[in-house]
């Protein structure tokens, strides 16, 4: 009845502002002949239906059969001529009932732009214009009152992606659809050309920029285009007759006349300026052909010969030789016999018995047990082992130098094997993902832990330009003078990991080679592995290797540094692999017992790639989308 009654209060509101005696207005009559109206009949409850030979009235014996269920309507039963007792509502003085809501003065609509005002109670009054309100569309903003009209600007969801189609959802925001691949765009490079997008991604080929010229460096800036700039480089300047060329002002010049001296007396040496030296043999007393007949075979003697005579002679010479013995070093001549100086084997290692042999030369023979020094002050307990000097380094710890980095802000497995969602790992043209079968199971604790900071994860850009650079991945901590620094928002300070980093040379210990095209970097390769920690709850991490990694995605370049990058990390997890990190997982906290899991995972995600190049599919793909943010590397933990 409550709510029949609050449905007819609306409708029957011509009641309101009517005192007790006053005619109430006649409701609407039925056009149903054949019912008619007994007043004098005794109501019973469904008598307190509304008459059906007047529309909207409700008969009533004592006001509280008229509740309406409204704090702002004075709820009356009155005797109305020709009706009976029916029931009346009237409007509390001050208040308003706009669409059957009762409001305070003051109040405003869910936009702000109507206003009660109890001199038009069963309406929205128009607040002034340039008020501020809320149209509750998040693709507008600076939103105020116009002639009672919430309206403002239209936010521009343009990413400046020419390979993004920008829309704009009133509660999701604004969205960037990645165009058709094929669609015309520009990377704003001139080092490419015949951009197309590629996975919202404009790629484009490299514009050549050799000018075939070995005296000009020939570079490309994405902002100027080629340039060629003169060198002094060796070059040949095409002339056999000349050596030790070198370029000038972009002109291979020449150098040096050839002497083509063969130290030979029997050849007359001369240089052709298309065949080079030659030599060419004499016929004299002393020469037959290109010997001389003076020839002792002594390298350490110069033989003379007399041309009237034919009488040879003999001298001493210093020239370089080979006296056969592999135990000494810088071999010459001396009165008329080769030796050399006895060759050093020391190899300054304490961990190698050092020796000579006349036929093979320095022999280095391991040791082990001996005592030794590996050169480290921070190092204890040093000793030998099969030729290497091993100790404990434990306590030893370089200090590293860090590049322009970024940090992840999202993490989470593809859904599918569409663009933007997966990678062609194997190269056969077809995007892999068959890991996404996991992704209502790992996304959200990934989420939980990428936003919380128990998982941080930096990539770090070793020579970053256009062309070839070093990608390291690393994880981290944040450093302790921003603990508190927003993780998913803003421009923090981290520590790397030690764990990343080879602590006596702080060699990152996962790096990638890496390409970038315009704002298109491309990283990994067939032979490339990543390991990485899944979270799944507070006590167990999925530990994994991906195998044949690959990533691509798209940067955001503020002057020569990475500001933010989107893309995907594909590659394929081996079978043997996944099931022992299974199994390592506590039992109580997997939905299946690990045997079931594992079973569940090769029917939902059968083996898809094969990893060692033998014929045989031994791994699972996996696609992880990541989006990252700003972060710089200030030290290591």
């Amino acid at each position: 009845m409550k709510n029949r009654l609050t449905l007819f209060s609306a409708l029957l509101f011509g009641f309101a502002g009517c005192s007790d005696d006053s005619p109430a207005p006649k409701p609407t009559p039925n056009n149903n002949p054949t019912v008619t109206n007994n007043a004098d009949e005794d109501m019973s409850e469904d008598a307190q239906t509304p008459d059906p030979v007047f529309e909207g009235v409700v008969r009533c014996e004592e006001a509280s059969d008229c509740d309406d269920g409204l704090s702002c309507t004075t709820d009356t039963c009155v005797e109305q001529a020709g009706q009976g007792k029916i029931c009346a509502w009237s409007l509390v003085e001050d208040t308003c009932l706009i669409q059957g809501v009762c409001h305070e003065p003051g109040d405003t609509d869910s936009k702000g732009c109507g206003i009660c005002d109890p001199a038009t109670p069963d309406a929205w009054s128009g607040v002034a214009d340039g008020e501020a309100c809320d149209d509750g569309n998040i693709c507008t903003f600076d939103t105020t009152c116009q002639a009672g009209i919430c309206t403002g600007e239209e936010v521009d969801c343009d990413d400046g992606n020419s390979c993004t189609v920008a829309s704009c959802d009133p509660i999701a925001g604004c969205m960037n659809t990645p165009a058709a691949d094929g669609t015309a765009c520009d990377d704003s490079s001139l080092c490419t050309a015949d951009d197309v997008c590629v996975g919202g991604t404009c790629v484009g080929g490299e514009v050549g920029c050799d000018d075939g010229n070995p005296c000009t460096d020939d570079v490309c800036d994405p902002e100027t285009g080629c340039t060629h700039t003169n060198n002094t480089a060796a070059c040949d300047d095409g002339d056999p007759c000349t050596t030790g060329d070198t370029c000038s002002e972009g002109v291979c010049g020449a150098g040096e006349p050839e002497t083509c001296d063969d130290n030979n007396a029997c050849t007359i040496d001369i240089c052709h300026p298309v065949a080079g030296c030659q030599y060419l043999p004499t016929n004299s007393p002393c020469c037959t052909g290109e010997v001389s007949i003076c020839d002792d075979g002594n390298p350490c003697t110069t033989d003379l010969c007399d041309p009237d005579t034919a009488g040879c002679t003999y001298e001493f010479n210093t020239l370089s030789c080979d006296d056969g013995n592999a135990c000494t070093e810088s071999d010459a001549c001396f009165e008329g016999s080769c030796g050399g100086t006895t060759r050093t084997c020391d190899d300054g290692n304490d961990c190698t018995s050092d020796s000579c042999n006349v036929n093979q030369g320095c022999i280095h023979s391991p040791l082990t047990g001996n005592t030794c020094d590996d050169g480290l002050s921070c190092s204890t307990g040093d000793v030998c082992a099969a030729g290497i000097c091993s100790a404990d380094t434990s306590q030893c710890f370089c200090t590293p130098s860090f590049a322009d980095a970024s940090k992840f802000s999202a993490l989470a497995l593809g859904a599918n094997t569409s663009v933007g969602e997966a990678l062609d790992v194997d190269g056969d043209g077809d995007r892999d993902n068959v890991l996404s079968a996991l992704g209502g199971f790992v996304n959200q604790p990934l989420a939980d832990a990428v936003a919380d900071g128990s998982l941080i994860l930096l990539f770090e850009y070793i020579g970053f330009q256009p062309g070839q650079f070093t990608l390291a991945l690393l994880t981290g901590e944040l450093a302790p003078t921003n603990p508190s620094c927003d993780l998913v928002a803003a421009t923090c300070d981290y520590y790397a990991s030690r764990a990343s980093l080879n602590n006596l040379s702080c060699d990152r210990l996962v790096q990638l080679p890496a390409t970038r095209t315009g704002n298109l970097v491309t990283a990994g390769g067939p032979n490339t592995q990543v390991p990485v920690s899944i979270p799944l709850d507070a006590a167990n991490t999925l530990d994994v290797t991906v195998y044949m990694a690959r990533i691509e995605k798209t940067v955001t370049v503020s002057g020569t540094n990475v500001s933010a990058f989107n893309g995907i990390l594909g590659g394929a997890v081996t079978e043997t692999d996944l099931n022992a990190a299974i199994n390592s997982l506590d039992p109580d906290s997997l939905p299946l017992p690990p045997a079931q899991l594992i079973n569940l995972l090769g029917t939902l995600a059968p083996n898809d790639i094969d990893t060692d190049g033998n014929g045989t599919l031994d791994a699972k793909s996996i696609a992880l989308k990541i989006t990252g943010i700003d972060g710089n590397l200030t030290g290591a933990q």
